[in-house]
């Protein structure tokens, strides 16, 4: 029987046979080079599947039939000692099995437990608004002069609702909690994450990359005196670094979460009120990031990929330059920052997907340059690692090749007397 036959036989590829036989399970005659398999090696073959299904392994399994070929079980004591190889294999599996059944029941009582949070869930649009401690900070954009709010609903000390004009002409309204401003631009080259699979689609290695800056950062922000200050993340659609840590923030600080897209602020909101709704936040949906709030307000600034996203759609702004004007004196900017290699294949392809981007955006190059254009004072950095895996089907990184370092850079920096106002 020639070994195509031999495999149909047993449902097996030929390569499958092949290595069975050069692990020396299988023992066909040799005839002019070619193997040949006759009824001993069909019975052998029965019983190296067998003892395989029964969780042997192959050193077991040649062990096995060795034992089978030296002595054809002829002898009570050769019996004996095949028995006991059997035995020895069913004791670990009714082991493995008790065990199997605890790792199910377990399994079964954390699959439980998940189901029950799930059927906890109840999505509530609306359910917090602005908290009364913003309004000291909200101002016309313009012309810096108070606004006038009109149609107002407020509830619990948060404003659900409500029309907002200034003398000069300028408004926004706000509705279900959010802040919502009118104008500004989007690329077409943009569009809202809505699945999260910014998240979801991310390989594992990356993910691992992403979680040390998160530690890193959460590290530099416990030592931080942020009780009574206000911190601000915008571009929360590409990362959003405060949601990663949002059941450790503290309640006395007063948070601004902003994005272009409404929709973006919407699901953060929703989300953020199930898990932590005691947060004072002011949620707001800008594309202008003029924001209606006054000069010199913010004590901290957070930048999770916020640099890099938006010099992707911008090329003449930067983010920290915008940012400026909303941030006091002494504040802080506390962030990430991706790049490649100089004249890596994906920054060029970067170049190629999104015409609008900023040279030297995703090269350190770029970083050191807004160090330096306005005069940041360093205050740390941690080069947290690089990944080179494949990005998979994750769209936030269709630029990256396969096998090209993106490294991830964290740093904490401080304005300094010499930064342009």
């Amino acid at each position: 029987m020639k070994i195509s036959q031999f495999a149909n036989r047993f449902g097996l590829g030929i390569n499958t046979v092949r290595y069975y036989v050069n692990a020396g399970l299988i023992v066909p005659e040799k005839r002019n080079g070619q193997n040949i398999f006759n009824e001993q090696n069909l019975e052998e073959m029965e019983l190296v599947l067998m003892l395989k299904r029964c969780g042997f392994s192959i050193d077991q399994i040649h062990k096995t039939i060795s034992l089978t070929r030296i002595s054809n079980l002829t002898t009570k004591d050769d019996i004996q000692d095949y028995l006991a190889i059997l035995h020895e294999q069913q004791d670990y599996l009714m082991l493995r099995s008790e065990q199997l059944q605890q790792s199910i029941d377990d399994l079964g009582k954390y699959i439980d437990e998940i189901q029950k949070r799930g059927d906890d869930v109840i999505l509530q649009s609306s359910k917090c608004g602005v908290p009364i401690e913003f309004m000291p900070y909200l101002c016309c954009p313009h012309c810096d002069r108070s606004l006038n709010f009109k149609d107002t609903t407020i509830i619990n000390t948060q404003i659900i609702k409500a029309q907002a004009i200034c003398e000069c002409g300028y408004g926004f309204k706000i509705e279900n909690g959010i802040l919502i401003t009118e104008g500004g631009f989007i690329s077409e080259y943009d569009f809202p994450d809505l699945d999260r699979k910014f998240y979801k689609d991310l390989p594992a290695s990356w993910i691992t990359l992403f979680q040390k800056s998160y530690n890193w950062m959460y590290a530099q922000w416990k030592d931080m005196k942020l009780k009574g200050k206000i911190v601000l993340e915008n571009h929360i659609n590409c990362y959003f670094f405060l949601y990663t840590v949002l059941n450790r923030l503290d309640k006395d600080v007063l948070y601004i979460i902003s994005d272009k897209y409404r929709e973006i602020v919407e699901l953060y909101k929703s989300l953020i009120e199930i898990q932590n709704p005691e947060l004072k936040i002011l949620y707001i949906a800008d594309s202008t990031l003029n924001y209606p709030l006054r000069k010199e307000c913010v004590d901290l600034f957070v930048d999770y990929c916020a640099i890099n996203e938006h010099a992707i759609f911008d090329s003449e702004d930067d983010l920290i330059g915008l940012m400026l004007p909303f941030m006091k004196k002494e504040a802080h900017v506390l962030g990430t920052y991706f790049y490649f290699d100089n004249n890596s294949p994906s920054y060029h392809k970067l170049l190629e997907e999104y015409p609008p981007c900023r040279p030297h955006n995703y090269l350190l190059s770029f970083y050191k340059h807004l160090v330096r254009r306005y005069s940041m004072k360093l205050i740390k950095e941690e080069l947290d690692g690089y990944v080179t895996d494949a990005c998979g089907a994750n769209r936030n990184f269709s630029f990256h090749v396969a096998g090209d370092r993106m490294s991830l850079l964290s740093y904490q920096w401080a304005q300094s007397s010499d930064t342009p106002r």
